[in-house]
Order: C-alpha cells, then structure tokens, then sequence
C-alpha cells in the first residue's frame, strides 16, 4: 500500500500507463496528479477519463486544467461563435496556443454524455490535499500558496490563483514540520537545482514537474519511501 505523486502530465497519456506499470500500480496504491492532465501532449481526453475511472487516482486541478474547464464550456455550450465576446475569443486563441489545440480535438470527439462528465469533473477538483504518510504530512498543490504565504493561514483561505498559477520559492521553508509538494514549475527551471528534469527536494519542498512535455521525464515520488520513479 503506497502513496504516489506525479504531475503535469499534459496528454502524454501513453507516458501515464508506462508510469503505472512501473510503479506496479494497484488497487491498495493511490496516485495523487497534482494538475495540469490536459493540453500541449496528444492524448488529453483519453488520460483524464482514465483517471476518472480509477476511484485509487485523485486529481488535483491545475492551471490548465481550469482553463480548459471554462473555455470548453464556451466552445461547445456558449451558442453561436458571432456571440463570443472579443476577450474570450482573445482567451481561446491563447489557449489554443499554449496547447489547448489537443484538448479541444479529443473533447470533440466525445459523445454529449462524455462531455458533460468531463467537465462536470473537471470543475469539481479540488486544489489542495493534506495527506500523511509514513508519519510524515505533505501539502499537495499545483502551483504554490502565493505571495501572501502563512504557516499559520488555514489552507483553504488562499486565492485560486496562489494554488494554480504561483510559483513555489524553493529556498524557502514553507512549513516546519511538513513537505510542500508542487508541480507547475519545471524543476529545469530551478537555479539550485543539480539535475534537471529530475525531482528537487531542498528546503521540506518536493517539486515533481519534470518536463515531460518538454523533452524531460514524467516523474513520481512515494511518500511512504522516497523513491523516485521517471519515463
């Protein structure tokens, strides 16, 4: 029985099962995804509803995630195109430009039902867990806890944008005795990091977006042991 945490999939749904085959994955496990399943990768659709199904593999949101959420309501359910207002037109094309192109392809293709379940799916993640495992507490989160970060602070009074779109400050120590794990920011984008594209640990921070959309690994951790796990 483990506990795993993995991020930023981003549609490489093929990298996905090759993961869960190496983790051995089974029914006592849990996989936690710390946001952002859709857009950029080639198989968006096809790794959410997999996820979906498994009642072992919660899913955070991140900030793609919800993006997607609220820009395919627009698509698909907003009427005619000529009544989309400039602004979220401007909002689709970036979206699209920053990878929403496969996410909107494979959501396309699924029947009335299947939409209406990814997206009611979608807007129901949560944006934080606390976990324990092996004694130890780990905050679960996409991006960060923002600027305005309080030990203190109860968790669930922070702004979206300080769970989806800030980015953790891995010199510092967020909680004394627990572990901050984030993805969001590539860890080859970490100055003090020594191996890029790997998982940095430093400072009670666990950063687990190895790039895999971007030539890196799709990488996870066990909280109960430490070990990494890459493809």
């Amino acid at each position: 029985m483990a506990s795993y945490c993995v991020s930023d999939i981003h549609g490489e749904y093929e990298a996905y099962l090759q993961l869960l085959e190496k983790l051995r994955f089974s029914d006592r496990d849990t996989l936690y995804v710390i946001g952002d399943m859709v857009d950029r990768g080639p198989q968006p659709m096809a790794l959410v509803q997999d996820i979906m199904g498994r009642e072992n593999v919660i899913a955070l949101a991140g900030n793609h995630d919800l993006v997607a959420c609220l820009l395919l309501r627009h698509l698909i359910y907003g009427g005619r195109a000529e009544d989309l207002t400039d602004d979220v037109m401007l909002d689709i094309l970036r979206w699209r430009s920053d990878g929403g192109t496969s996410t909107l392809a494979g959501f396309q293709k699924l029947s009335v039902p299947e939409r209406q379940g990814v997206l009611e799916w979608l807007q129901e993640l949560d944006v934080y867990h606390e976990i324990k495992a092996a004694g130890e507490t780990f905050v679960l989160v996409h991006g960060g806890l923002g600027k305005n970060f309080d030990p203190a602070r109860p968790l669930d009074s922070y702004k979206l944008n300080d769970y989806l779109t800030s980015r953790a400050d891995y010199g510092r120590v967020y909680f004394p005795d627990k572990f901050l794990v984030t993805g969001h920011t590539p860890t080859r984008m970490i100055p003090e990091n020594p191996a890029p594209d790997r998982i940095y640990r430093a400072n009670r921070h666990i950063a687990i977006d190895c790039g895999c959309t971007f030539g890196g690994h799709l990488g996870a951790i066990c909280l109960e042991t430490g070990e990494e796990f890459y493809v």
